[in-house]
């Protein structure tokens, strides 16, 4: 579950006892996580938010360990990640229309962006 605060929360619960079994917090500026698309062992959160440069950001959690393992920033005019739906190895998200953008767009993610040749980006909050 995602929490309205910012900086924003991830909770993971025990569904059969409705017990919190531990929860992560997010950076300023990842504030009201929106979407959250569960693929395997992994949540991609979009945030309902905007950064000052008219930006958001769309982070990468292990949900066994609970931690950070990656995160991207959309391109200026994606924000407030509204909504999100995972479809092979991809997630897509919705944006709103901003004021400067006029209109609404799909932010794509791929879910495994590790190729070879490429560093694996650094373990958070371990």
């Amino acid at each position: 579950f995602g929490t309205g605060s910012a900086p924003g929360m991830l909770t993971k619960v025990r569904l059969d006892t409705m017990t919190e079994v531990k929860s992560l917090q997010f950076i300023d500026g990842e504030d009201r996580p929106a979407s959250i698309i569960v693929k395997d062992r992994y949540a991609f959160i979009g945030f309902g938010s905007a950064w000052a440069e008219g930006t958001t950001s769309v982070v990468k959690v292990d949900l066994d360990r609970m931690v950070r393992v990656a995160a991207i920033i959309t391109r200026v005019g994606q924000t407030w990640l509204y909504t999100g739906l995972g479809y092979q190895d991809h997630v897509f998200f919705g944006t709103r229309g901003t004021a400067s953008t006029k209109h609404a767009a799909v932010v794509r993610v791929n879910t495994n962006p590790t190729f070879p040749g490429v560093p694996v980006p650094p373990l958070y909050n371990t």
